[in-house]
């Protein structure tokens, strides 16, 4: 008997894609003993990012949110890892030059005794168009995400190396808009958007420290059944991975790159269903190449 439950879910409006939910444990990434002592420092310059019009209020809104990630980080770390935390403030705005700011990993672990070095290096806010839907007077509804992106490195003060590089992210729902025509609604602005910044920026937290042991997830894998997929989605309705790996793995060879890369992508949900995180780390990266990967499906290792 499989240990997964499949469900089947079909999406919106004219996305040509259908997704399916597998139970999925992550394994640990990096474990982190009681005793130990974390230095989490934030080196993310928001002040040189480009937002446009409403700058200010939209870099108050990224202010709110990296402070929410960190407060949270660190109240995660002490809590759930029982380590102590040694927040070194370099603000949320970095006026001052950037060479003040690069400190090194020895000078940092010495200074304040620490085990390892966590460091925040890039932070990102953005709308994310995630579907459109008819509603019941027949308008078109597009669904709108925030979503929160973050990088953080993590340094060993005993060998001075980079161990671990965490990319994540995490969303939650903004609002829904009336699309004026085809597809696409004017997407809405991060300027309001202070509260939601906070919530998401908390839930990356979470989702980073939940990293450092292992976890049961369900996660949502989308997957392409156009006219060129049409053969491989019905086989991985089916449940018949092995002819459906056979079937993609063809297609993948297929000299239209649009071909090639739906089936990459393709590829990669079946091997995240069979639990080959190589394969499907291979197959995603393939589908990402070719520019076809599917705008909802993230990596998790």
């Amino acid at each position: 008997m499989r240990p997964i439950t499949l469900v089947l879910i079909l999406l919106g409006l004219a996305s040509c894609s259908q997704s399916i939910v597998i139970n999925k444990t992550l394994p640990a990434e990096f474990i982190l003993n009681s005793e130990e002592i974390i230095i989490v420092e934030n080196k993310f310059d928001v002040s040189a990012l480009d937002l446009g019009s409403a700058e200010e209020r939209k870099l108050n809104v990224y202010s709110s949110g990296i402070s929410a990630l960190l407060k949270k980080l660190e109240s995660e770390l002490t809590q759930r890892e029982g380590v102590s935390v040694i927040m070194l403030d370099s603000g949320i705005f970095q006026n001052t030059p950037a060479a003040a700011f690069d400190n090194t990993i020895d000078s940092v672990c010495n200074s304040t005794s620490g085990n390892f070095y966590f460091v925040l290096k890039e932070y990102t806010l953005e709308m994310d168009q995630t579907g459109v839907e008819k509603d019941e007077d027949g308008d078109k509804i597009a669904s709108y995400d925030l979503l929160a992106k973050a990088k953080f490195d993590l340094y060993s003060c005993e060998t001075g190396q980079k161990v671990k590089d965490f990319e994540q992210s995490a969303r939650v729902f903004y609002e829904n808009r009336v699309v004026q025509s085809g597809l696409l609604a004017r997407g809405p602005s991060l300027k309001k958007a202070d509260e939601e910044a906070v919530v998401v920026s908390e839930d990356l937290a979470i989702f980073l420290i939940d990293r450092f042991h292992p976890v049961e997830i369900q996660k949502e894998l989308y997957y392409y059944n156009g006219k060129s997929m049409k053969e491989a989605a019905n086989l991985i309705n089916n449940e018949d991975y092995a002819t459906a790996l056979d079937t993609l793995l063809k297609l993948a060879e297929n000299s239209d790159n649009t071909i090639a890369g739906e089936a990459a992508n393709n590829l990669f949900v079946v091997y995240e269903i069979l639990g080959n995180s190589d394969q499907s780390e291979y197959w995603y990266n393939q589908a990402k190449k070719l520019n076809q990967l599917h705008s909802l499906n993230q990596l998790d290792y």
